[in-house]
């Protein structure tokens, strides 16, 4: 069997997140990688505890995480995957509210290198969740060129407080993979933060997918990004990290955190139901077409004070595409 790079996506609401279906691929794994293409976490209406009706609730936070997992399992005599979604946008606000899972969604990326000696053509995984700054290596040929994405992130402060900034990320160097991840108010309150980074190495010129990273998007259109050869078959988009921040680091209750693939809005109304993102799709052979790419953050008031938003001009998103070409 020939090798050949396969996806798969993940994209619920987290109120259906308990029955997703397992993950197949044509061809026996050799190696994967899962990555965040897009998240939105958010609060419910804030009446469910107190306050006026009608606003998202505002919160201090206590933590926020997102994160994959997937176990090995046969079905009908094949070879597939299970996959466990945790997040979490928690605080001691009001009784202790979490996020909404009717409202909050997730959209993962699994990429396989499927078929035989996969070896010889790349390796892909991921670093699972690490304390960020960690140096994970990678069991890799010298010379090959990797990528790194989001797979997951944890930030806990300990404790309850306002926030100015989130990011999540990770770095490669050589074959030696950093995730990073941070979170903070402006008292230098600091989460304890972890990230779980995926990667994709190729080991040939020629492996059947092109790679190309875009960086420091922040747009709520479409965009087309040409990778320069084609055609491609298929495609894929994965963050490869976020930044997202209120302006002058000033620090504030969240109602919501978003990135990567998210449509643009100001979820701070509770009837405002954040929409399952459009797919990236290739356009005139060799492009890939972005619906959209940001970073939102967003404090409601709960109508008692003036909504704040994430400043664009310190907020954005970098991507991986990911082009199949064989």
């Amino acid at each position: 069997m020939s090798v050949k790079l396969e996806l798969q996506t993940i994209k619920c609401y987290l109120s259906e997140a308990s029955s997703l279906a397992n993950l197949t691929f044509s061809q026996p794994v050799g190696s994967l990688f899962y990555g965040i293409s897009g998240f939105l976490l958010i609060f419910p209406e804030n009446n469910v505890w107190t306050g006026p009706s009608g606003w998202t609730a505002s919160c201090k936070i206590t933590d926020v995480q997102l994160q994959l997992s997937l176990t090995r399992v046969s079905s009908g005599g094949r070879e597939a995957y299970a996959p466990t979604i945790t997040a979490r946008l928690s605080s001691k606000d009001s009784g202790t509210p979490e996020l909404d899972p009717s409202k909050s969604w997730v959209y993962i990326t699994v990429v396989a290198l499927t078929g035989d000696n996969t070896a010889s053509i790349g390796v892909a995984g991921n670093t699972g969740l690490v304390a960020a700054g960690t140096e994970v290596s990678v069991a890799v040929a010298s010379g090959a060129s990797g990528v790194p994405v989001l797979g997951g992130f944890n930030l806990d402060y300990g404790g309850e407080h306002k926030v100015a900034a989130i990011s999540a990320g990770g770095n490669l160097s050589g074959s030696t993979v950093i995730p990073t991840a941070a979170m903070h108010d402006d008292s230098d309150n600091d989460a304890t933060a972890r990230a779980d980074d995926g990667y994709l190495y190729s080991l040939k010129g020629s492996p059947g997918f092109i790679t190309t990273q875009k960086s420091q998007l922040q747009h709520s259109t479409s965009y087309d990004y040409d990778l320069g050869a084609g055609p491609l078959s298929a495609c894929a988009a994965v963050m490869r990290g976020f930044t997202v921040k209120f302006g002058s680091n000033d620090d504030h209750n969240i109602s919501y955190v978003g990135a990567g693939l998210v449509p643009s809005n100001r979820y701070i109304e509770a009837s405002t139901k954040c929409p399952l993102p459009d797919d990236p799709t290739v356009v005139n052979g060799s492009s890939i077409r972005l619906p959209y790419a940001e970073a939102l953050l967003g404090d409601s008031g709960e109508g008692s004070s003036s909504p704040k938003y994430q400043d664009d001009s310190s907020s954005s998103v970098d991507m991986i595409l990911i082009g199949i070409t064989a």
